[in-house]
């Protein structure tokens, strides 16, 4: 008998005008910020991913504080991969890594 899954996920194909406004707007200011706005311009995909805990957090979870819900929108350009994740209900975090 399998795991029980922790977390209930749903994802979609998404750009940047149909991706949650504040995942979308937090991958366009750190475009911005480093000069590599015209990026926007390239992108070729790009996706969002819901995820929200089933249950309760257990003591290990809380200790680690682990969110219950995590919003994450993802865009791929040819030079770059670039995702914001946005925990609960605090302000994105936004990574991006230049592809060889």
């Amino acid at each position: 008998m399998g795991e029980k899954a922790r977390y209930a996920r749903s994802s979609r194909s998404c750009d940047l005008l149909r991706m949650t406004p504040d995942l979308a707007d937090a991958i366009k200011a750190w475009a911005e910020d480093r000069g590599q706005a015209s990026l926007l311009a390239e992108v070729t995909a790009g996706c969002e991913t819901r995820s929200e805990l089933v249950g309760r957090r257990g003591l290990l979870m809380r200790m680690m504080k682990m969110p219950q819900r995590t919003q994450m929108g993802a865009v791929l350009t040819p030079d770059w991969l670039v995702w914001a994740v946005r925990p609960d209900d605090d302000d994105p975090t936004v990574l991006g890594v230049r592809l060889a």
